[in-house]
């Protein structure tokens, strides 16, 4: 783990913390520590400074059709430098949308996030949607809750 101050992450690089602050530490991945899968709605709260691809990836039994994730994703923030944009960005929607989660801007719009406007943000480098915080639904879960949702962040 690279740290610096009150920021870490795995990702050599990144917010541009100095090479030499490194620590080692263990690791595991989500299917090992929380085994077996929870029953019912689950809502899990990622925040890891970069490493959302690869926590997600030893996530497979958690991406089911009853779960919510909030996920903070950088889109060109933080980033080692010479990167622009998420080198993951992509990678990490699809994880979601290849098992039918639907994607959303966590602010006061909760605009759906579609491949489009993930796909013209790599190609183009520019950050459209403005947020880093994002929140997926899992299939099963109702249309009403996402409306609902959007109701409530309306007031702020």
């Amino acid at each position: 783990v690279w740290r610096w101050y009150r920021g870490a992450s795995l990702i050599v690089g990144w917010n541009n913390v100095p090479k030499e602050f490194v620590s080692l530490v263990p690791i595991s991945t989500l299917d090992i520590v929380i085994y077996p899968k929870i029953d019912g709605i689950t809502l899990y709260l990622v925040d890891v400074e970069g490493n959302e691809y690869s926590l997600l990836l030893g996530a497979s039994q958690h991406l089911i059709s009853n779960s919510i994730w909030i996920v903070e994703i950088s889109i060109s923030e933080h980033l080692p430098q010479g990167q622009y944009i998420n080198q993951n960005l992509l990678s990490i929607f699809n994880l979601f949308w290849n098992r039918a989660f639907q994607a959303f801007a966590l602010d006061k719009t909760l605009n759906e996030i579609n491949y489009d406007i993930i796909d013209s943000i790599i190609e183009t480098g520019i950050d459209t949607i403005g947020t880093h915080n994002f929140i997926f639904f899992g299939s099963d879960l109702s249309k009403d809750l996402i409306l609902d949702l959007r109701l409530k962040l309306s007031v702020f």
